[in-house]
Order: structure tokens, then C-alpha cells, then sequence
């Protein structure tokens, strides 16, 4: 595997050499056609010279030996060898077209090679686009079935919030009317109690007065009995005996 390396760096070495070495002659050659008043037979072996380089075709070759051809035609046209020096520039046209379809063709071809790179990197970026439009899509249908069901899901839990709040409010109510129920009940058990009280009040009053007139009467009725006592006769007998049966009634009344 070296040796192959080094065996084509060297026979690129060798043919940059060769060129390079062409290349310094053919601008010799050209330069000698450049002489004023050459002769015909120096003009035939400046042609010799230029045989070599007829089927070459590069930047440095091209423009040095199509200038070489012109001089040349010119330098047989100032011999009068006309015919010479139409050959020649029949040379130089021919040189020049082939050079030209060359650079046609190698302009072409690197222009489709850049059509077909570019063809090639659209239908990547197509294949890329279209595969991430798939990928898109399959997001939107899983963002869909997940909004889908989000909504399922969440109408269910509003639902059984509605239900919760609801029952709490019907609870609400319920102990909320118990409570105003209960609330009636002791407003009136609260009505009743005082007015048992204001009947028990009263009816300690009425006690203590009636125990004072009673004790007021029993007070007089013996007065007057005592009275009675120091008088005699029948009638102070039935008073004593009316006067008796009273305090008997008002001690009664007393317990």
C-alpha cells in the first residue's frame, strides 16, 4: 500500500515536472515567433516545435501556443507564403474551437455535476421534509388524542366536582334547616320558659300579699274576739264561734 502511495506521488511529481518543463519551452518557442523579419525556414521549425503541444489543451498551454500560431501566420504572410500562413492560422482556428467545445464540455459537465449534487441534496431535503412532516403529523394525531382525552377526563372530574358540591350543598341545606328548625324550637322553648317565669313571679307575688292580708285579718279578727270577750251574752258566743272558724280557715289557707 506504501509503495503504491509513493509511486503515484512520484509519477505526479514526474508529470508536474514534464509540464513545467513544456510549459518553459512552448513560452521559448513563443517568444522566437515573436521575432521581426524571421525566415520562412525558422518559422518551419518553430512549427516542428509546436507539433507536441497540438493536443494539449491547459490555462498555461491554451494562450501561449494560440499566440505562438498567430505569429507564426503573420511571419508567413510577411514572407508571401501565403499558404503557409493560412495553414497555420487554420491551426490556430482549429486549436481554438477544440479548446472552446472543451471548456464547453467541461463546463457543462461540471454544471450538471452541480445539478446533480443540487437534485441530490433537494431530494434529501424532500425526503428530510417529508419525513418530518410524518413526524409532524404523528404529533398532531398524539396531541390530539391527548386533547381528546384531557377533555374526556376533565369533563368527568367537573362532573364529579358538580356532584361533590352539590351534595355538600344539599348537606348544607339540610343541616342548615335543622339548625333553623332547631333554632325555632328554642326560641319558643325560651318564650315558654319565661313565661313560666312570669307566671311563677306572679304567683310568688300573689302569695306574699295573700299571706300579708291574711295575717292582716287573723290580726283583726282576734282584736276584735278579744274585744268580745269582756262583754257577755248569746251574741258574743256566736261571734267567738264565726270568729273561730274563720282563723281555722285563714291557717288552712296559709299551708
Amino acid at each position: 500500500m506504501i509503495k503504491k502511495i509513493t509511486l503515484a506521488l512520484f509519477l505526479v511529481f514526474v508529470a508536474l515536472q514534464v509540464k513545467a518543463q513544456s510549459t518553459e519551452q512552448l513560452q521559448q518557442l513563443m517568444n522566437q515567433s515573436k521575432t521581426i523579419y524571421i525566415k520562412p525556414d525558422a518559422l518551419d521549425n518553430l512549427m516542428i516545435g509546436l507539433r507536441p503541444f497540438k493536443q494539449i489543451h491547459s490555462n498555461g498551454v491554451d494562450s501561449l501556443l494560440m499566440q505562438a500560431y498567430v505569429n507564426i501566420s503573420k511571419g508567413y504572410a510577411d514572407n508571401n507564403h501565403f499558404k503557409q500562413g493560412f495553414d497555420v492560422y487554420d491551426s490556430y482556428i482549429n486549436y481554438k474551437i477544440d479548446m472552446l467545445k472543451m471548456r464547453k464540455d467541461s463546463t457543462i459537465g461540471n454544471a450538471a455535476a452541480t445539478i446533480n449534487l443540487k437534485k441530490d441534496a433537494d431530494k434529501t431535503e424532500q425526503m428530510n421534509l417529508q419525513n418530518t412532516v410524518q413526524q409532524l403529523q404523528i404529533d398532531i394525531d398524539e396531541l390530539s388524542t391527548k386533547i381528546t382525552s384531557f377533555k374526556k377526563y376533565f369533563s368527568l372530574l367537573i362532573i364529579g366536582l358538580a356532584l361533590i358540591f352539590a351534595a355538600i350543598f344539599v348537606s348544607s341545606g339540610v343541616k342548615f334547616n335543622n339548625l333553623k328548625k332547631k333554632i325555632s324550637e328554642n326560641k319558643s322553648l325560651i318564650k315558654k320558659g319565661h313565661r313560666f317565669a312570669m307566671i311563677g313571679v306572679l304567683q310568688e307575688g300573689l302569695a306574699r300579699a295573700s299571706t300579708k292580708l291574711i295575717a292582716e285579718i287573723e290580726n283583726n279578727i282576734i282584736e276584735l274576739r278579744n274585744q268580745l270577750k269582756l262583754s257577755k251574752g248569746n251574741a258574743s258566743k256566736k261571734v267567738e264561734q264565726v270568729t273561730s272558724a274563720i282563723l281555722k280557715t285563714t291557717s288552712e289557707l296559709k299551708q
